[in-house]
């Protein structure tokens, strides 16, 4: 895992995803705007302070972003810098999954 590097994969080949499936009226960007994130992007984020990397005492970042079901975007990774708690190993990994999930929502 040390070696490892996060990859983005592509959706499932069974989604067949086009503009047509945007909200295009008036009503459903409305409705659209109250459902939230994580209901129609799912995702996950952890973090563990420091428990496999006993030399370097750093923190491990994990994310994991699904839609329909289908894991779309993964990783688990040492965190770059050395976090001095657990309540900031997660922001670190919160910052750093939230940087992705931007990038997911460009796609």
């Amino acid at each position: 895992m040390n070696n490892s590097k996060p990859v983005s994969v592509p959706l499932g080949s069974h989604f067949k995803l086009s503009k047509k499936e945007s909200p295009s009226t008036r009503e459903e960007r409305a409705e659209m705007k109250k459902v939230p994130y994580a209901s129609a992007i799912g995702s996950y984020v952890d973090a563990d302070l420091a428990s496999n990397d006993l030399n370097g005492r750093r923190s491990t970042t994990e994310y994991v972003f699904t839609y329909g079901g289908t894991s779309i975007s993964w990783t688990s990774k040492l965190q770059k810098t050395v976090a001095l708690s657990t309540t900031e190993a997660e922001y670190v990994a919160a910052t750093e999954a939230r940087v992705v999930s931007l990038q997911v929502g460009d796609c």
